[in-house]
């Protein structure tokens, strides 16, 4: 991947920002929107005060994970747009006394994840596919592959989120969790 694309939460201070439940789905909820908001925006879809929004993205902002898009005159007053940036999450350089911090956030995020799954199951009744289109789905299994076959594989993929993680025309967000690993001989 490519390094300037990338984000390393190397600290215990760093980590503390990214790992916050309500920041988690800040992330989410921008990544899911698609397009920038102001923090007015977050905090009504939240449920918070303004001002609460805004101390969180500030803080997102100061691990590199949000950035201001721009700001336009509303009403009279100067409103700030917030993106999520293109950007991947790597624990792989934080501190390995964190080892147990870094347990909880990939739990609470593939829980998060999992929940939303099952809502939308129940949204749509169960139904995999309705009108003829994918809606939700889980896989799970072992695949027999060389060392070359999962690293194309993972690349491939890697590359496929990478050109697609921002929202487009006519482009609709779907959510995913991925976990592959090798699996050590019994």
């Amino acid at each position: 991947m490519n390094e300037d694309n990338t984000v390393y939460i190397r600290s215990e201070k760093d980590l503390r920002i990214f790992m916050h439940p309500l920041r988690q789905k800040i992330l989410r909820i921008l990544s899911q929107v698609g397009k920038p908001v102001t923090a007015k925006r977050l905090a009504d879809i939240l449920e918070i005060t303004h001002s609460s929004a805004k101390y969180h993205l500030q803080q997102l902002e100061s691990i590199g994970l949000v950035g201001l898009h721009h700001t336009e005159m509303i009403r009279g007053i100067r409103a700030s747009f917030y993106e999520v940036l293109p950007k991947t999450v790597s624990l792989s350089k934080c501190e390995d006394r964190l080892d147990n911090e870094k347990k909880v956030l990939l739990q609470n995020i593939i829980a998060s994840v999992f929940e939303s799954y099952l809502d939308k199951l129940d949204a749509i009744g169960g139904d995999v596919h309705t009108q003829d289109h994918f809606e939700a789905d889980f896989v799970s299994g072992v695949v027999h592959v060389t060392q070359e076959q999962a690293d194309q594989i993972y690349r491939m993929i890697a590359d496929f989120v990478k050109k697609n993680e921002m929202g487009g025309v006519d482009t609709v967000p779907y959510e995913y969790v991925l976990i592959a690993y090798k699996v050590e001989s019994k």
